[in-house]
C-alpha cells in the first residue's frame, strides 16, 4: 500500500472474498499504511468480492465500471487479481493504464499473465515450520499466551508503469526488499522509486 501510494494512486481499493482471517489482518495493515503514509486526497476502502466466481464478477464489474482516475485494485490473492486483469481485458479497460492492479502471495501463475502481476511473497515453508515450533512449545509447556512472529516478506514489482510515477523508467528494477528494510538496514519510507532509485546508487557504488 505503501508502494501504491507513492506511486501516486489516489483511491486504493483493498479487494478479497470477504473481511475475515488473514485477509482482515492484511486489511489492518493497509489502514496502518495509510495512516502513515497517505497525502490529502489519497483514500482506502475494502471491497468484499465474494466467495465464488459469480459474484466475484459482478464484483469486478462494479469495480469497472465506478473507477475514477488514479485507481489501484490491491487483491489479497493473486488469483483474483489475474481474474481482475482477464476480466478488464475482455471488457477492453487497460491495465494499468486505466487501472492499477497488483497482487498477494506470487504465485506460479503471477509472471506470466499480460501484464504480468505486481505482487508480495512470503516464505510459506518458513511460516509452517515456525508454527510447528510454537505449538511443540505450547504441548511441552514451555510457552504460553500469545506469540507474535514477524514474517519476512519480498516485493516482486514485474515492470508496468505507475500513476503519477515520476521515475517509471528505473521503476522497473527487480526489487527484493525483507521486511520494509534497505540495503543499508534502515527503515524505507516506501516501496518506490526511491527504493530504486536508492538500489541503482549501491548497484552503481
Amino acid at each position: 500500500v505503501k508502494y501504491l501510494l507513492e506511486c501516486g494512486y489516489e483511491h486504493i481499493k483493498v479487494c478479497a472474498g470477504r473481511d475475515n482471517g488473514v485477509d482482515h489482518l492484511r486489511y489492518v495493515g493497509a489502514q496502518r499504511a495509510m495512516q502513515e503514509c497517505a497525502a490529502e486526497g489519497q483514500k482506502l476502502q475494502f471491497v468484499a468480492l465474494g466467495m465464488n466466481y459469480e459474484k466475484r464478477k459482478a464484483s469486478y464489474d462494479w469495480l469497472v465500471q465506478r473507477r475514477l482516475p488514479g485507481t489501484a485494485l490491491f487483491f489479497l490473492s493473486d488469483m483474483y487479481a489475474l481474474e481482475a486483469i482477464r476480466f478488464c481485458a475482455d471488457k477492453k479497460v487497460a491495465v494499468p493504464q486505466q487501472i492499477g492492479v497488483a497482487g498477494y502471495d506470487d504465485i506460479s501463475y503471477a509472471q506470466y499473465s499480460t501484464p504480468r502481476l505486481t505482487t508480495i511473497k512470503q516464505d510459506v515453508q518458513k511460516k509452517a515450520q515456525k508454527a510447528v515450533e510454537i505449538l511443540l512449545k505450547w504441548i511441552e509447556g514451555k510457552s504460553h499466551g500469545k506469540t507474535t512472529v514477524a514474517a519476512q516478506w519480498r516485493f516482486f514489482y514485474r515492470g508496468f508503469p505507475l500513476a503519477g510515477c515520476q521515475n517509471s523508467s528505473t521503476c522497473g528494477l527487480f526489487l527484493c526488499i525483507s521486511n520494509a528494510v534497505d540495503l543499508h538496514g534502515t527503515e524505507c519510507s516506501g516501496l518506490c522509486c526511491s527504493c530504486c532509485l536508492h538500489l541503482l546508487e549501491v548497484i552503481g557504488q
